[in-house]
């Protein structure tokens, strides 16, 4: 999503949200991309999809144990990591990420189904 959508994952990183948009035969793709992360939406025969993409996990910081650390100590915000122990908190911030997505086009969808309501 462009950067002034959503408040910047990376809090500490200096690198830009890139937007690059590609049309084909039968659709749109639209890919929002930081580093090695994107999120694309989609548009194939008006089938509308988003696909977020996380190949470099430790950009995000979340709440979680050190590897080998007691469940009785508190949690600390550390790297997410790309081993099959996070792959519960990817899904939720691929999730959080596809809503994010939606919420931004809803205004769209409205106009363009009351355009198609009142024939603009």
């Amino acid at each position: 999503m462009p950067s002034y959508f959503l408040p910047n994952p990376y809090a500490n990183s200096k690198t830009d949200v890139i937007t690059r948009v590609s049309d084909f035969n039968d659709g749109l793709r639209i890919r929002h991309w930081t580093d090695k992360n994107s999120v694309k939406l989609y548009n194939e025969q008006n089938v509308l999809r988003i696909e977020t993409t996380i190949n470099d996990p430790t950009k995000f910081k979340v709440f979680r144990h050190k590897q080998g650390q007691s469940s009785d100590e508190p949690k600390q915000r550390l790297p997410l990591r790309k081993g099959v122990m996070d792959i519960p908190l990817r899904a939720v911030i691929s999730q959080v990420s596809t809503i994010a997505s939606l919420m931004i086009l809803q205004p769209c969808m409205i106009n363009h189904q009351l355009a198609n309501v009142l024939r603009i």
